[in-house]
């Protein structure tokens, strides 16, 4: 996956998707960036390991490699880190490391964390969805995938609320 053209902080948004998955293999426990400079390994969305890779010799690097190339590798989990832009690599440093000697695409599960607003619950804005929604489907201006029917309006869909 490439790396995106710009940098831009987003707290609170979907992260950027992973990429440069070849910086696994290339572990450092300590590191500068410069956040001016072009350099894909320091652009948001990156994947940081947490330990060194295994020689690619290893047999646990062995057995990925075979069910990488069997298409049965399991996905390797990340968290994305809102604070770094980045995303660290949690479990799966050698099926990473298999599928990458293999020439394959791995699989990622991520995780990140997810900021719930709650509105309080309002009978009017309800009641003006519904009022809309039957506006819409009575004027015939919903769209319907193809070969779909238009949808049945029912006289009275919308309950008055008092």
């Amino acid at each position: 996956m490439r790396a995106p053209d710009h940098m831009e902080w987003s707290f609170g948004q979907p992260p950027m998707p992973p990429h440069s998955l070849d910086a696994v293999l290339r572990f450092r426990p300590a590191w500068v960036e410069n956040w001016w400079e072009e350099i894909p390994d320091q652009k948001p969305g990156t994947v940081l390991p947490l330990r060194a890779p295994s020689d690619a010799e290893d047999g646990r690097i062995k057995s990925w490699r075979k069910r990488a190339r069997d298409g049965t590798l399991p996905p390797a989990l990340l968290l994305y880190v809102d604070l770094l832009g980045k995303w660290l690599m949690l479990d799966g440093h050698d099926r990473i490391h298999a599928a990458l000697l293999e020439g394959r695409e791995p699989p990622l599960m991520g995780l990140w964390p997810v900021v719930e607003t709650r509105r309080p619950k309002s009978r009017v804005r309800e009641e003006g969805a519904l009022i809309g929604a039957e506006i819409q489907l009575r004027a015939g201006t919903t769209q319907a995938g193809p070969g779909a029917q238009p949808p049945r309006v029912v006289p009275g869909l919308v309950a008055r609320i008092p």
